[in-house]
């Protein structure tokens, strides 16, 4: 918060200031025909005395401002250190690579959260369990510490149940019941949960809400057809279905946010689909940190001065099964 001097005051010291410049002034020019020495001296000793009285008045109004604006100042400064708090909090969440150590010949994962505020709400979280990597990428509705929060409850509702099930489509309709009766501020999560099993390639995935990944191929790329659901929170027991595919040896997948599509440059344009699957279409055989850091390039160059309007957030993954197979 910022604080002025109070414009009744400065409108008055100004005025008054004025009227007492030309009235010496006045009286200074004047002075040899119709007023006598001793008499100027008096005037000009009581307009100096209504100078400094403005002048101490106006000190003191800026001292009281100076104490408003520093103590205001030092609850911002709280409130941003604690914010940056809550960030490493959120950050120290996602998952740490060191999870797939080991399994590079099979597979490889990358992610990338760039939040739009201190804090976001969107959020991607996997693990690797009886030879399947189970993930999962979402997107909270609003944005800031409530939207932090909630990221935060749904993420660690996903990595229990990811201990227990396989079954993408089982994960999201636990988390959306888990949710859906508690959400008094009607917030929702669009996400996606997926199975990949690290020996076939057979990725399982199910859909609630969120956007269409998108597939990198070595003939170019494409957005993978998304079984229809609800996003979380909306409705209790609400169905989620299942699809398959198979992610072939050197293929990759990218999952994202709306905010990368969603990314506007100062004209109002969105980035959108067809420049993301452009873009992806000269991605194959780069390196995961490769593919999202050119994507990020793009969406940046796109935007250009336009503020980051939203939270943009990618998951890539690979299947590196072709290295053990030559």
């Amino acid at each position: 918060m910022k604080f002025q001097l109070n414009r009744y005051y400065m409108h008055i010291a100004a005025v008054a200031t004025l009227i007492i410049v030309a009235i010496t002034g006045y009286f200074i020019f004047d002075s040899y025909h119709n007023i006598q020495q001793e008499k100027l001296d008096i005037l000009l000793s009581i307009a100096l005395l209504f100078v400094l009285i403005l002048l101490f008045t106006l000190v003191y109004l800026m001292k009281k401002n100076r104490e408003k604006l520093f103590n205001s100042l030092l609850e911002q400064h709280k409130i941003e250190n604690e914010m940056m708090d809550a960030k490493r909090i959120q950050m120290g969440i996602l998952p740490d690579d060191q999870v797939l150590e080991g399994l590079s010949e099979k597979i490889e994962i990358h992610g990338s959260l760039k939040t739009a505020r201190i804090v976001g709400g969107d959020l991607y979280d996997y693990l690797y369990r009886d030879g399947k990597l189970i993930f999962c990428i979402g997107d909270v509705s609003g944005k800031g510490l409530s939207a932090a929060v909630y990221m935060t409850a749904v993420t660690a509702v996903f990595r229990l149940m990811a201990t227990r099930f396989h079954s993408p489509s089982k994960i999201v309709s636990v988390i959306n019941d888990a949710f859906v009766g508690y959400n008094s501020d009607c917030m929702f999560v669009t996400m996606i949960v997926g199975s990949l099993d690290c020996e076939s390639g057979v990725l399982t995935y199910t859909n609630a809400g969120h956007n269409p990944p998108v597939i990198i191929k070595e003939n170019g790329a494409g957005f993978v057809p998304l079984p229809k659901g609800t996003p979380v929170g909306f409705f209790k027991d609400a169905a989620y279905t299942e699809l398959q595919l198979t992610l072939a040896p050197g293929e990759k997948i990218l999952l994202y946010t709306d905010g990368v599509t969603e990314a506007h440059n100062e004209k109002g344009e969105l980035f959108g689909g067809r420049r993301l699957k452009n873009v992806c279409s000269e991605l194959y055989g780069k390196s995961l940190t490769e593919v999202v850091d050119c994507v990020s390039l793009a969406v940046d160059n796109f935007a250009s001065k336009a503020e980051q309007a939203d939270d943009i957030t990618m998951l890539c993954i690979s299947n590196n099964l072709k290295d053990t197979l030559n």
